[in-house]
């Protein structure tokens, strides 16, 4: 639920920068940059929950 919360925040910054500025396009890799430093953090996270915990982490 958190996630899908997420994901229409973001989607719907995109398209107040779309509406507002008529910019699709830095509005929508805004939100891209946005999504991959969000994925760069949780991969983080969990490589690091591995190690922790003795498992194998594969990236």
């Amino acid at each position: 639920m958190v996630s899908f919360i997420g994901v229409f925040e973001l989607f719907g910054a995109g398209l107040v920068i779309l509406n507002e500025r008529l910019m699709p396009n830095e509005g929508f890799l805004t939100v891209a940059a946005c999504y991959l430093v969000i994925y760069t953090i949780m991969l983080q996270v969990s490589v690091f929950a591995q190690r922790r915990l003795g498992g194998t982490a594969t990236v």
